[in-house]
């Protein structure tokens, strides 16, 4: 089957997935979008060598009514998700958000040692909402999220070579919501993510239970994150009744 102008179009705008948030939310022309991509398309359909045998050689460019009209048929047939399904709407009128400041995270190479000093100090920690002390620990590594004055002990338990990072002025952004609407509901976790993305926050840590999510962000992030994240779900639930 020969490789079409629609082929090479669909090839480059896949690359281009830092526009999908445009795509989403219907912000892109389509006449723009085919001049920005029609050298690229030109080059995909031009280039034999990256295309095989499958190429199809054309005697001159494609032209940008050509391109416009592949634009059109990707923008249509692409799930951008512009609609937020029923799961997700249900998910988000449960959904509380909770925001917790004054934290520091360390990350510790994982060895047994490590573990169980760590787990140790969690243990003879009064855990409480206003003093938390989460430890999330991987194959490598260990990570623990604490109030900020908490963070001296973390640091004197662990040999100075197995920290990894260690880092104050940390606040932490908790989604609770009911576990029995989310078994069933895809998008959340890119629901969640792109508020923060929208932003240009970033996401430093992220750790889920049975009943929330938790993203770490930098302290001097986390208000405006923390007003968004709940002024998106709210505004969500209701429109989309």
């Amino acid at each position: 089957m020969a490789y079409t102008v629609y082929d090479a179009v669909v090839e480059v705008l896949d690359e281009l997935n830092y526009l999908n948030l445009a795509f989403e939310n219907d912000l892109i022309s389509e006449a723009a979008l085919a001049r920005f991509i029609n050298p690229r398309v030109a080059a995909r359909l031009g280039d034999n060598t990256a295309l095989g045998d499958n190429a199809t050689l054309l005697p001159t460019p494609p032209t940008l009514s050509t391109v416009t009209v592949a634009v059109r048929g990707y923008l249509k047939t692409k799930p951008f998700n512009k609609t937020p399904s029923a799961e997700l709407v249900k998910l988000l009128s449960s959904s509380k958000v909770f925001l917790q400041t004054g934290l520091a995270e360390v990350h510790a190479v994982q060895t047994p040692e490590n573990y169980d000093k760590i787990t140790m100090l969690a243990k003879n920690t009064r855990w409480s909402a206003d003093d938390p002390f989460y430890v999330i620990p991987q194959a490598n590594s260990i990570s623990v999220v604490a109030s900020a004055e908490t963070m001296q002990e973390i640091m004197a338990a662990i040999p100075k070579n197995d920290v990894l990072h260690a880092n104050e002025e940390r606040a932490l952004i908790t989604i609770a919501y009911d576990p029995s609407k989310a078994f069933e509901c895809a998008g959340s976790f890119h629901f969640y993510t792109s508020q923060f993305a929208n932003l240009g926050v970033s996401i430093i840590l992220a750790f889920s239970s049975y009943d929330r999510i938790s993203f770490l962000v930098k302290e001097a992030d986390s208000s405006r994150a923390f007003k968004k994240i709940t002024a998106s779900i709210k505004g969500i639930s209701k429109i989309h009744v």
